[in-house]
């Protein structure tokens, strides 16, 4: 009686722990792939903001940091999340409720709130000599940033309502990979944004 080749021995080895790989753990990958799609199916249904379809790559838009003087681009702000404040031309007590309802939403996070940060962006337009004050006394670990009006189109046109941003700013959710996934205008409440930031957090697995 011949020896079995040795080769053709390891090649069953291998198809014997394959097959129980997939009978054991394949259930259990695609229940997490149903699951996964089905929380997703949900977010899309239920979200309390423009859901930006498809996302769009801000991670080399150009940014000028007013606190420490210096330019860096989106990619370079670290691995988070972003609550982003597109600001008003000049910030008023519409202004003043939405940068504390951002910091009341990070506060909220609770243990996840290390996985966000707060940025107030504003384009050359706005008059920020109030803004930086008021930021500096009562926000101060909020990023403040500038954008040019070219680096604001290749990021915010054909997203951004011209009417919204003038009057009392819109918020954005920007992933951790720089990409600009979701939108409010400047009157939604609270509670949707929480929500929404709440199963980001929850399905993402990064930043």
């Amino acid at each position: 009686m011949s020896e079995i080749n040795p080769n053709i021995r390891k090649r069953n080895n291998r198809l014997v722990i394959l097959l129980f790989i997939i009978v054991f753990a394949g259930p259990l990958l695609f229940a997490w792939v149903l699951l996964n799609k089905s929380e997703q199916r949900e977010f899309r249904q239920s979200n309390h903001g423009e859901l930006i379809s498809p996302t769009r790559d801000i991670s080399e838009i150009e940014l000028y940091d007013s606190k420490n003087k210096v330019e860096l681009t989106w990619n370079e702000l670290g691995d988070k999340w972003w609550l982003v404040y597109l600001g008003p031309n000049s910030c008023n007590e519409d202004c003043h409720e939405i940068l504390y309802n951002m910091r009341q939403i990070r506060t909220a996070l609770n243990k996840n709130s290390s996985r966000l940060e707060r940025m107030f962006l504003t384009i050359p337009e706005c008059d920020m000599s109030g803004c930086d004050q008021y930021l500096l006394e009562h926000y101060p670990d909020m990023y403040r940033f500038r954008i040019s009006n070219e680096q604001f189109k290749k990021a915010f046109e054909g997203v951004s309502d011209p009417l919204m941003r003038k009057s009392v700013g819109e918020l954005y959710i920007v992933d951790p990979q720089g990409r600009l996934m979701m939108q409010y205008d400047g009157e939604t409440e609270v509670r949707g944004i929480l929500s929404d930031l709440r199963r980001l957090l929850r399905m993402s697995k990064i930043g």
